[in-house]
């Protein structure tokens, strides 16, 4: 499967309640290939337009990843994907890079976990020189989550979950974020499902 689209590169203003338009500036291309009924692959590119109002200048963004995709009884699916994504800055002509490694696992028909890790090198972490370290720094996260799904809504599958992320930086982000950060979300999600009729 082969896509293309076009659209405004610029990243929404702190009022995320309206509608930022704008012209249609950037582009994008997607090249998908379903390897087999459980694996699938894509490759993507796309230049976007000034997309940060801090930071001036176009960003070319790829990504590439592989899934997999296993069907298990009740409706669910164990799902795993491995995804790189990099975004070359034009103004720096700076690399900037990004892997993610994820997995989903039902235990139950209603019980999921699910588990991550992150590398990424950030380079935005501070607005000027004067506030902290200059440059791309490497950060490590890992994540443990446990979702409960509930059949609260007739067609709707909802549930609630809870995820807990620690981090790994340099050592130069160590002073402003601290030897060990991490953080705690809650959320509670609903998904339409098909009618049992």
């Amino acid at each position: 499967q082969l896509e293309a689209s076009t659209f405004n590169g610029r990243e929404p203003d702190e009022n995320r309640w309206n509608i930022d338009f704008g012209a249609m500036d950037s582009w994008s291309g997607r090249l998908s290939v379903q390897l087999s009924k459980n694996w699938m692959t894509q490759v993507s590119s796309g230049r976007l337009h000034d997309p940060e109002g801090s930071h001036t200048g176009d960003v070319t963004r790829t990504t590439a990843s592989v899934a997999y995709v296993l069907p298990k009884p009740g409706g669910n699916y164990w799902a795993t994907s491995l995804i790189w994504g990099q975004n070359y800055e034009h103004v720096s002509r700076q690399y900037i890079n990004a892997i993610t490694a994820e997995t989903v696992v039902p235990l139950s028909h209603r019980n999921l976990i699910t588990g991550r890790y992150e590398w990424s090198q950030r380079d935005e972490l501070f607005a000027t020189e004067h506030e902290g370290p200059h440059g791309a720094f490497n950060v490590h996260a890992f994540t443990a989550g446990y979702t409960r799904d509930f059949g609260l809504l007739p067609n709707v599958r909802t549930g609630f979950g809870a995820n807990f992320s620690t981090y790994v930086t340099d050592a130069a982000l160590r002073q402003v974020y601290g030897d060990h950060p991490w953080g705690v979300n809650v959320f509670f999600r609903a998904r339409l499902t098909r009618s049992e009729r």
